[in-house]
């Protein structure tokens, strides 16, 4: 069995008995973030990916460095060829956190002392890494309510943009999140390249 964190590709499955509860960031982040890493966080079955992603990028700022969340489910839903360096990454409210891509109509500085990030159509992920310490891939589930061809697609999508982080890791939610869905979450992710690490277990209080 993999360590919940540990970087990789096993083919092992996932155990969410031995994933990593998300107090935990400290462990996590020395484990899976390098310099200049992307690291995808999927969503498998839990809605509150989002929430996992500013936990642990406020984290990384705590301890100076910069880092970038991207919404991957905005990203699929934009053309790259429209994100120009007028739709530079947008300040969060926590210090040294960044959103990308944000709306079009917010056209709002980067860096008051620096020129705004250029970001490359065709080479988005390396332009981020190049103005950031670290990119949080924020991906949704791999199994939207959609009609079944969404799903394919979105999968697809999802699983394009995990593949090209440095690693990946799958969010679960203790006692509600079926070990089959992890499993076959799993599957399509390792089937695609992507380069699975483990797993975040979220409790509910």
């Amino acid at each position: 069995m993999p360590s919940p964190v540990k970087g990789g590709s096993e083919r092992a499955p996932l155990d969410p008995a031995q994933a990593v509860p998300i107090p935990q960031f400290p462990e996590l982040i020395r484990r899976l973030f390098r310099d200049r890493s992307a690291v995808a966080i999927v969503s498998s079955g839990f809605d509150g990916v989002g929430g996992v992603c500013d936990a642990i990028a406020a984290e990384l700022g705590a301890l100076g460095k910069r880092s970038v969340i991207v919404q991957v489910e905005r990203l699929l839903n934009v053309s790259l060829a429209i994100l120009s360096a007028e739709n530079a990454p947008v300040p969060g409210s926590t210090p040294n956190v960044w959103h990308w891509p944000c709306p079009l109509d917010r056209q709002i500085e980067f860096f008051k002392s620096q020129s705004p990030v250029k970001i490359d159509a065709g080479k988005w992920l390396d332009s981020l890494r190049q103005s950031f310490d670290y990119v949080l891939l924020s991906c949704p589930p791999l199994e939207p309510e959609n009609p079944e061809l969404q799903q394919m697609e979105a999968a697809d999508g999802i699983a394009e943009v995990a593949a090209a982080a440095d690693v990946a890791v799958l969010v679960v939610e203790a006692s509600r999140t079926p070990r089959r869905q992890i499993q076959r979450d799993q599957i399509k992710l390792q089937l695609r390249g992507v380069k699975l690490g483990g797993c975040i277990l979220i409790r509910r209080r």
